[in-house]
């Protein structure tokens, strides 16, 4: 990253994933002047917690959030705001949430966030996210943004999350 002419952008995956930056290296990574962004999927405090440090070294340094299960929770902690695949099915929620945060409501951002948090897993399929992209995708199709709901990843597509995903789509005027 240093040898690199261009801005970087890194997308921290935390434990999620079988490759990570260690905890302990994340500063000094984000503290190189170009690195310009971060999207954090960790959901894991202590990460958060030395990217907003990285913050007073590299002050250009943009945070997202993109645990779309952690809205308020990263807000509150400094983030300049969300990066989500499925904010794609729940845009009037999260730009709730933000207005809310940016309002000073903090306690209907966390209504608002328990909504988004029911709606992406009921597209999902609950909290093992059996059906992650097929249940946001089948949405997608009822909304008119996609043509079908095959996904390559072989995620199911169950009865509940299509039925879920019909519900929302029809309810949000689609």
């Amino acid at each position: 990253m240093k040898a690199s002419p261009l801005p970087v952008a890194i997308y921290d995956l935390g434990g999620h994933r079988p490759v990570m930056i260690p905890e302990e290296r994340l500063r000094e990574i984000y503290e190189l002047p170009n690195v310009v962004m971060v999207k954090d999927s960790s959901g894991e405090v202590g990460r958060r917690a030395e990217a907003i440090r990285a913050r007073e070294t590299n002050r250009e340094l943009v945070l997202l959030n993109g645990d779309e299960f952690r809205a308020v929770e990263y807000l509150e902690a400094g983030y300049d705001g969300c990066l989500f695949g499925g904010a794609i099915a729940v845009m009037p929620l999260l730009q709730r949430i933000v207005s809310l945060v940016a309002d000073g409501d903090w306690e209907e951002a966390r209504r608002a966030d328990a909504e988004m948090r029911r709606v992406l897993f009921g597209l999902y399929g609950g909290e093992s996210i059996e059906c992650w992209l097929t249940g946001l995708r089948h949405c997608l199709v009822k909304q008119g943004v996609f043509e079908t709901d095959a996904s390559f990843l072989g995620y199911p597509l169950t009865e509940e999350c299509r039925k879920f995903g019909e519900a929302y789509a029809a309810e949000n005027g689609h």
